[in-house]
């Protein structure tokens, strides 16, 4: 009994310590736009499936993907705890998807935020590239926690489903933006890659090339994390399962914890993508790469 009193406490413990003021949760959560064609998976029938599961897993920061104008107003309204960045701030440019950053207010000061756009002209607002017809911006932030002074920063964006070359050229952007506009702090990827972990620009995030910021998949460095299949694409589909979606983090941030939440209420699906959250803690020292690696340069690939 004594042993199973050790137990249970060393689990109320470390439970406890992954909601300190010194950690960060963080959800990566394609919302996807609404759609007519949608049937029983409309945005009226989900959102309420979404507000019940952000109201319960309260993560600090969430990468939103692939919302609409309306459903990033109604998401501003109910997540009042959380300001929001990524809506272009242009009167003069309507996109039809935005991908916002949300942080709790309480917990964070801004200290600085901007966008680019995943193309080969990356600062002309709404540019599409490598033959892609989806235009994707990236929303990126500079936050300090005002509990610990932890400075940090948060991009977040969504890949083109529809152009493969793209996808490729976007991650060697996004890996050299990233080293330009961080230098040497912690930094926190959300997104949605439209690829597996088996694709090319996995492969370019997570290979850590010389002279580049070193990248990894928070799920595979996770302490603790689901015992089930990972899967984040459904497609609206039980029989679909996909990664697609991911948290990738430098070396100055630990992952204690990753969850991937597949919901699905009464035939409705939360969205055509699950969420995924992560509980991160700061390093005192920096994760380097295998120094044995072959580092190759990001350009040839």
């Amino acid at each position: 009994m004594k042993y199973y009193l050790i137990i249970l406490l060393s689990i109320i413990f470390f439970v406890g310590c992954l909601n300190t003021e010194n950690d960060v949760s963080v959800m990566s959560f394609y919302i996807k736009k609404r759609d007519n064609l949608e049937g029983i998976n409309s945005w009226e029938n989900r959102k309420p499936i979404l507000n019940t599961l952000l109201k319960q897993k309260k993560p600090d920061i969430i990468g939103f993907q692939d919302i609409d104008k309306n459903q990033l107003v109604a998401l501003s309204y109910d997540l009042h705890d959380y300001k929001y960045i990524g809506d272009a701030n242009n009167s003069d440019f309507n996109p039809t998807i935005f991908n916002p950053v949300f942080f709790v207010k309480e917990k964070f000061d801004l200290i600085s935020w901007s966008q680019f756009w995943l193309s080969e002209n990356p600062d002309i607002l709404g540019s599409k590239g490598w033959g892609s017809d989806i235009s994707s911006a990236v929303t990126w932030v500079q936050l300090k926690n005002k509990e610990t002074g932890h400075i940090f920063y948060v991009f977040n964006t969504l890949f083109s489903s529809d152009a493969q070359k793209a996808r490729n050229e976007s991650a060697k952007l996004l890996v050299k933006k990233i080293n330009t506009i961080v230098g040497e702090a912690p930094v926190i990827i959300t997104c949605s890659l439209s690829d597996t972990p088996e694709s090319k620009p996995y492969r370019i995030i997570t290979s850590g090339y010389k002279n580049y910021v070193s990248l990894w998949d928070s799920e595979k460095i996770a302490i603790i994390k689901n015992e089930r299949m990972i899967v984040t694409y459904n497609g609206y589909n039980d029989e679909t399962n996909l990664v697609e979606d991911y948290i990738f983090v430098n070396g100055y941030l630990n992952v204690e914890k990753y969850n991937n939440y597949k919901i699905k209420r009464k035939d409705i699906f939360i969205s055509n993508h699950y969420p995924v959250m992560a509980y991160l803690t700061f390093n005192t020292s920096i994760r380097e790469r295998d120094e044995n690696k072959n580092f190759q340069d990001i350009d040839s690939e």
